[in-house]
């Protein structure tokens, strides 16, 4: 059974600034539901409209990186 939730650690984030841009960065690609946890360092994204690579690559395209990738 496929999952529909992504939940991806991302390095870099230090404010409220870069966590919406990297809801903002997701939602416009497509990306659906996302929520972006500051304190956690991590992203929690809706995988049937994009893959969790797809995700990622939004998500360093605006210079951060990411880390472990787990299905939800």
């Amino acid at each position: 059974m496929r999952r529909n939730m992504t939940k991806i650690k991302i390095k870099g984030m230090t404010c409220k600034h870069c966590k919406s841009r990297v809801e903002k960065r997701v939602k416009k690609a497509g990306g659906g539901k996302v929520k972006v946890e500051l304190e956690t360092g991590t992203a929690t994204a809706d995988t049937r409209s994009l893959s969790a690579e797809q995700i990622r690559e939004k998500i360093e395209s605006r210079g951060y990186q990411c880390g472990d990738v787990s299905d939800m």
